[in-house]
């Protein structure tokens, strides 16, 4: 606090009185060393109570400063001024209190210290004497944040309190309840919290996919049916109702005009809110055309299922799950060259790897499944010839960095293992770095709790000690003169600095008053003492919010380091073993395109038989009768192989499935 330093500095500079020095001090001297002391005493209250009581414009002043420290990119600077704020005696009643802690929330948020952060947005929904509106703002700041480990009773209490503002209805809060509820786990009441999200805007159609979740949840297929579509009748309505013309998303039927999903445009985001909000509807309709697709597989409608798929559009995080799991019902439509260019379109995309190979290795399959033989037999062979240069290639890396993960190492493993392990090394960095930082943060906020911190309370205390020891000082010179006053060899002519000579009277009355200003001392330094608690109370909260957290965080460093080392040897070994099979199923592709010819052979041959005694049951059967259908032809993918041939898994055709 600048403005306290010249009250240290008045301490040195000495009163007029204090230039004369006597054995017994005069009235006047007496007097004008105690109106000096009760000056410094009495502007510095109005500093400290200008500092401390929070009038209502230094208040918004100290808010508005710590605004700008936030969005400036410094909310370590902004928690500061913030925590001073909320610690000041006169600040517990201001109207602007809750936009503190607010913001104290949001500060401490961007710092990582995210338990604190829940515990101060959740105090300023608690605020009473807020608008409407401000309750609802501050509540969905809460509700975004609000982890599993929120009490389901709270989440109720607040559900309820939300009502009674909610005029009108607040879509974004509604579906953030539900969300909450949801990580909670209570189910129900999430369910009826999305179920009240009004239409209209993303939250409609965030709360209409996750009823389609819960539905799943219970097993209530035509419920979540009901749910998806009705997501996707308001995403098809507000696609429509954008400014520029939507993405052309019409069904394809059978017969209509084929359109890849690779032909899907996706506009590129952009900063603006617009831009955004386009980006966020592009990848809901994706979510919730892939969940009507999978639901449309699963009840055994392969051409809805195909044509939903299709609407997934390339970019979207789910686009090559999509397509995989498209080309899985191409093949109940024993669509083997459709499926074919779905997995061309997929390995075009993909880097040299396992998930390369276990899609190249499938379309060689559905190849020689489509009878098309020899474009198998090339596919396997190119694929063999691959795998042996891959071969020598992660041999060479392996034996450059033995004890590293490499990027050879990494590809030949599952996605989700190479992933997580590069996951793993990022985050190793990450949490190091993130660790050193909370704890040099908890350093700080722990010194924050002392006095020597606290601008206001350090300076405070400085002067109150130097008042102190005046007034001790000023007894001395009053006892002076109350023995000089008593002394009955006390005549003019003795030195009383100047001036008359104090009188037994005016040294009680100017006793009184010193004991009166002590008085005046001790009130200012109990204000200084509730400042300083009421800052190390609301210090020590985060604190023990966080040091918990801390500490878990060193633990699990800890344990993943050790976690990394294991699994670096151990994915190396994987990696050698899944190039080697991968290359075993090229070889065996090879052998099992025999089995395929004579599949088709032995298919060729049933149709001409099935076709012959159709003829002949036609020309024996009286005139009247009706001629049966024929029996559909088995799928060759349908039948088992051989016994001395390996089984084909239908959720990993290639026998991909043997790859770890």
């Amino acid at each position: 606090m600048k403005a306290a330093l010249p009250l240290l500095l008045g301490l040195l500079v000495a009163t007029p009185a204090a230039a004369h020095r006597t054995s017994a001090p005069s009235r006047a001297e007496l007097t004008d060393e105690l109106r000096g002391i009760n000056q410094q005493l009495d502007y510095a209250r109005r500093r400290i109570d200008l500092t401390l009581d929070a009038d209502p414009t230094s208040a918004l002043t100290l808010l508005h400063r710590a605004q700008v420290d936030f969005f400036s990119g410094d909310p370590a600077r902004a928690a500061a001024r913030l925590l001073d704020l909320l610690s000041r005696p006169g600040f517990a009643d201001h109207a602007a209190r809750a936009d503190a802690l607010s913001w104290l929330g949001e500060s401490l948020w961007a710092l990582g210290l995210q338990r604190a952060a829940r515990q101060h947005l959740r105090e300023a929904v608690d605020a009473p004497k807020q608008t409407p509106s401000a309750f609802q703002r501050r509540l969905a700041a809460w509700l975004e944040r609000a982890g599993p480990e929120a009490s389901t009773e709270g989440l109720r209490l607040l559900w309820r309190r939300a009502q009674l503002t909610d005029q009108p209805q607040n879509a974004r809060v509604r579906y953030l309840f539900g969300r909450a509820f949801y990580r909670a786990g209570a189910l129900g009441d999430a369910e009826g919290a999305f179920a009240s999200v009004p239409p209209g805007g993303l939250p409609h159609l965030r709360a209409r996919y996750f009823l389609g979740v819960l539905a799943l949840r219970r097993d209530d297929l035509d419920a979540a049916a009901t749910a998806f579509e009705e997501a996707r009748a308001a995403w098809t309505a507000q696609m429509a109702a954008l400014p520029a013309a939507p993405l052309d998303l019409d069904d394809i039927d059978e017969d209509g005009p084929a359109r890849e999903a690779t032909e899907i445009d996706v506009p590129a985001p952009a900063d603006d809110k617009a831009a955004e909000h386009l980006e966020a509807l592009h990848r809901l309709g994706a979510v919730i055309h892939l969940a009507l697709a999978r639901l449309a597989a699963a009840q055994g409608e392969p051409e809805r299922a195909w044509t939903l798929y299709r609407r997934v559009p390339p970019g979207d995080p789910d686009f090559e799950a999509a397509m995989e799991e498209a080309v899985f019902v191409l093949l109940q439509r024993d669509a083997h060259d459709r499926g074919v260019r779905v997995l061309d379109q997929l390995v075009a995309q993909q880097t040299p790897g396992l998930r390369a190979a276990r899609l190249a290795l499938w379309r060689a399959q559905l190849m020689a499944q489509g009878t098309r033989y020899e474009d198998a037999q090339a596919a396997y062979q190119a694929l063999d010839d691959e795998f042996a240069g891959r071969r020598a290639a992660l041999d060479a890396a392996l034996a450059a960095k033995p004890d590293a993960l490499n990027d050879a190492t990494l590809a030949w493993n599952a996605p989700r293992d190479g992933e997580r392990a590069q996951a793993v090394d990022a985050e190793l960095a990450t949490q190091t770095k993130a660790l050193a930082e909370a704890a040099e943060m908890a350093r700080a906020l722990a010194a924050l709790s002392t006095d020597a911190a606290l601008p206001a309370v350090r300076d405070g205390r400085a002067l109150t000690i130097a008042l102190a020891e005046q007034l001790v000082r000023f007894d001395a010179r009053l006892s002076e003169a109350e023995a000089a006053a008593h002394r009955e060899s006390d005549t003019a002519d003795e030195p009383h600095g100047g001036g008359p000579p104090a009188s037994v009277h005016d040294v009680e009355l100017l006793r009184a008053s010193a004991t009166r200003m002590r008085g005046r001392l001790g009130r200012f330094e109990k204000q200084l003492d509730r400042y300083s608690r009421s800052m190390r109370q609301r210090l020590d909260a985060v604190l023990a919010a966080e040091q918990p957290a801390l500490a878990r965080l060193e633990v699990r460093l800890a344990a993943e380091q050790a976690a990394m080392g294991r699994l670096a040897g151990e994915m190396r070994n994987t990696a050698r073993e899944n190039l080697e099979t991968a290359a075993a199923e090229a070889v065996l592709g090879q052998v099992e395109i025999a089995w395929w010819r004579k599949e088709e052979v032995s298919r060729q041959i049933r149709a001409a038989a099935q076709a012959r005694d159709a003829a002949q049951q036609t020309l024996s059967a009286p005139e009247s009768a009706p001629t049966p259908a024929p029996i559909p032809d088995a799928a060759p993918t349908g039948e088992p192989p051989p016994a001395d041939e390996p089984p084909v898994d239908p959720t990993n055709p290639g026998g991909i499935a043997r790859l770890r």
